[in-house]
């Protein structure tokens, strides 16, 4: 797995450090020289595969407060960096970082655009990171990390100047609500911590008047100024550190910073470089200056990461799906396995009832296939009740039809009358009928005729005529003569109805 290292720089050399679980290992300094450089290879020649951090303590910096109309996505990118080259245009290493928005007007967003100005200062270092493909995670600023210390020591005053001291020298950094808006770094000459509690004072009270020119609602009150300073040299530098109209000190204790942010390096003097190089690697902050060019590699295994990470959860989820269907497959299989089960033992029950039945005259399969036949003929057979109706319609059209007898079959295979044919019937009925005495013939057949015309009005049945009165057929002519004996008695006549099934008509 790899490591995390950060290298601190400064005006004068370049420290790399090795963070494990918030304890620094100082690995070595390298001067701006060839030796320096050449050593500087060796060592990153040594961690390849290693993540690094770059934190600068330098004081080309440049510092610019500006509000732009509120706007999101690609816009604003492409607006922020208008303004980073409008501002910083001789250096890559800058920044944008948001200060919140204006409570008034447009409610226009306020950023501070940051800079490194000297990039040659940083050039050499770079190169050799390049060289020795290195992923460098970001380029960050220690006033940058002292956001993280100022919401650290808790809410206070909105307006706060951090004053630290680290090797680069004695560092006044001023805040708004936790953001960084200014810093400015003064070089030591001398290690004495008498004169460097002086030039702390002097050098207040010289970054107090140039931002309440910059700033007027700082001037209408104290400022407070916060030292971070070793519990032990606090005596000295209120000494020299006095509270007036402009500033109000407050002493921080960096030993108890420090162990609040988990740092295990122990610092032992007032120096408090140790303590941002920790900050910055815990929580680093979301803007830094490295330009894409230098963070090339680090984004490489970010992206390789990546894909490693979309590959496990693909991975992942096949094999929650495998084992679903592995669990949807067990349980038909199991499912399956109680069917055959259960139809073995529907069988062998079937098998013992069977065999329990006394024994019949005929074989199983005869019995069966006289079964289905009976079954076949149940299902073709046609009930009476549709002629029953039929003719009791019919009679009622013709009153003066009289009915004798109703012969009934069915299913049966009988003569037709015309052309000889025969038809399969469902339900065939012989209607014997008479009609009064007196009638004469042309009124009998007409008689004939409507009431056969009323049986079959629907077309659904086939009547067939089988006996006329004097026994004529229905083409032959009635003689007067005949007239003059039909008149003397009922005249008889008879009709079949079939009610087919299939039939060729």
């Amino acid at each position: 797995m790899p490591q995390r290292r950060i290298l601190f720089l400064d005006s004068s050399r370049l420290t790399a450090y090795r963070w494990q679980s918030g304890v620094l290992h100082n690995e070595g300094e390298f001067l701006a020289d060839e030796a320096g450089f050449d050593s500087f290879r060796d060592y990153l020649r040594l961690h390849p595969c290693d993540v690094f951090y770059l934190l600068a303590d330098v004081a080309d910096e440049a510092f610019q407060l500006e509000s732009i109309p509120y706007v999101r996505g690609r816009d604003r990118e492409e607006l922020i960096g208008r303004k980073l080259d409008q501002f910083f245009r001789d250096t890559p290493f800058a920044a944008a970082m948001p200060l919140g928005r204006e409570s008034e007007g447009r409610r226009d967003e306020k950023m501070l655009f940051a800079a490194l100005t000297r990039p040659q200062h940083f050039d050499s270092w770079l190169a050799l990171l390049q060289a020795c493909e290195i992923e460098l995670a970001g380029i960050y600023s220690l006033p940058q990390i002292g956001s993280s210390l100022i919401r650290q020591i808790g809410p206070g005053s909105p307006h706060v100047l951090l004053i630290t001291l680290s090797h680069g020298g004695l560092r006044h950094g001023y805040y708004e609500n936790g953001c960084m808006v200014f810093s400015r770094l003064t070089p030591l000459a001398s290690g004495d911590l008498g004169k460097l509690a002086a030039t702390c004072a002097s050098e207040s009270a010289r970054t107090f008047r140039y931002l309440a020119g910059q700033y007027p609602h700082i001037g209408k009150q104290p400022l407070p100024a916060l030292i971070l300073a070793h519990p032990a040299q606090h005596e000295i530098f209120r000494a020299h550190c006095h509270d007036s109209d402009q500033l109000h000190y407050s002493f921080v204790d960096l030993l108890a910073q420090a162990q609040q942010a988990g740092l295990k390096t122990v610092p032992t003097d007032s120096r408090s470089e140790t303590l941002f190089l920790h900050l910055a690697v815990r929580s680093p902050p979301k803007q830094q200056f490295a330009p894409d060019s230098e963070r090339h590699f680090f984004r490489l295994r970010r992206l390789r990461h990546a894909l490693v990470g979309i590959g496990a959860a693909i991975f992942c989820g096949c094999l929650l799906l495998a084992a679903k269907q592995g669990y949807e497959a067990g349980e038909l299989r199991s499912h399956t396995e109680r069917l055959l089960a259960q139809t073995a033992s529907d069988r062998q029950s079937h098998a013992v009832i069977r065999n329990a039945l006394p024994p019949t005259p005929i074989g199983v399969d005869r019995l069966l296939a006289l079964t289905g036949r009976f079954e076949q003929l149940e299902t073709r057979s046609v009930s009476f009740e549709p002629m029953f109706l039929r003719i009791s319609g019919a009679l009622d059209q013709m009153p003066k039809v009289g009915i004798s007898r109703i012969d009934w079959q069915n299913g049966e295979q009988r003569p037709t009358v015309v052309q000889n044919t025969a038809a399969t019937a469902g339900v065939v009925a012989d209607i014997y009928a008479q009609l009064p005495a007196g009638m004469a013939s042309h009124e009998q057949q007409e008689t004939i005729k409507r009431f056969s015309v009323a049986l079959n009005q629907d077309n659904a049945v086939r009547v067939q005529t089988l006996k006329l009165p004097f026994g004529l057929a229905p083409d032959q002519a009635i003689s007067s003569s005949q007239d003059d004996a039909a008149s003397m008695m009922p005249a008889q006549f008879s009709l079949r109805i079939m009610q087919k099934l299939s039939a060729s008509f």
